[in-house]
């Protein structure tokens, strides 16, 4: 397998919707309908990533395969958690991660991307999303507390850093 990180564009939108779509319904299937659903990540929103060069893609030659968003702190949305952060430090955020279910290992293939701009990630989920718990605890991140998101459903976060 020949993958590469790039970042997104705009013709990549019916790519990543494949993607979502799979990752969605794979979610769904696990036990998790309230994190995506069917409605997130929404296009206005991987247009407004694609816009600020956040969105990131895996091609796997010409296919898009796998999707996320990385951004260096600080994110609004961890500067109040239930709980404490373990590192005060610069911090990236990997967000909007999703993944073919054809395709195994993304989840370490883009943290390793990612630690190489910054060793310090910080990340988050819904509760009920099992498969991204056990990916974090697998890969070392350190359960942080709780913190809401915009539509004000809570999301449990997680960091990775030396003092993990």
């Amino acid at each position: 397998m020949d993958l590469r990180i790039r970042e997104a564009t705009y013709f990549d939108i019916q790519g990543m919707l494949e993607v979502i779509t799979d990752a969605q319904t794979r979610m769904i299937e696990e036990g998790n309908p309230g994190q995506w659903g069917r409605h997130s990540p929404s296009v206005s929103r991987l247009c407004e990533e694609i816009k600020t060069s956040a969105l990131k893609v895996v091609v796997d030659e010409k296919k898009i395969i796998a999707l996320f968003a990385l951004i260096p702190g600080e994110d609004p949305t961890y500067i109040h958690i239930d709980g404490k952060w373990n590192d005060d430090s610069q911090y990236y955020v990997i967000h909007s991660l999703a993944s073919s279910s054809a395709y195994h290992g993304m989840f370490a293939y883009i943290l390793d991307y990612a630690k190489s701009f910054c060793p310090h990630i910080r990340m988050d989920t819904h509760k009920d999303n099992k498969t991204m718990r056990h990916l974090f605890i697998k890969h070392g991140f350190t359960y942080c507390g709780i913190t809401r998101v915009e539509d004000g459903t809570e999301r449990l976060c997680y960091e990775l850093s030396q003092s993990s």
